[in-house]
């Protein structure tokens, strides 16, 4: 199932994905974004609660591109996971209805 969001007034589509990975280590990946592209990407065989903090994380490194607001690898992880904690991804994982079953 592909879904599309609107990020700072971008539209990025949303992309389930059998074993993703990481496109120079050819690690296993929970996600990852094409900004130029707008496409979002997310493994598709992870728990609602992984899915919803790699959209958050996805979507983060979107919001950093979009207004160059200078965040990390580490800070996008870490507000990644706490938003996760206050229940956005799985609020989005739903509004965008990427869970099919599980």
């Amino acid at each position: 199932m592909d879904a599309t969001i609107d990020i700072c007034g971008h539209l990025y589509q949303i992309k389930l994905i059998d074993n993703l990975k990481n496109e120079d280590t050819g690690q296993k990946a929970w996600g990852r974004v094409n900004n130029s592209l707008q496409i979002i990407e997310l493994e598709k065989d992870v728990s609602v609660s992984r899915l919803g903090e790699a959209l958050l994380h996805e979507i983060l490194h979107a919001i950093d591109t979009s207004i160059d607001c200078g965040l990390d690898e580490q800070k996008v992880q870490i507000l990644a996971n706490c938003l996760n904690q206050l229940g956005l991804g799985s609020h989005l994982v739903g509004k965008l209805d990427l869970v099919t079953s599980r």
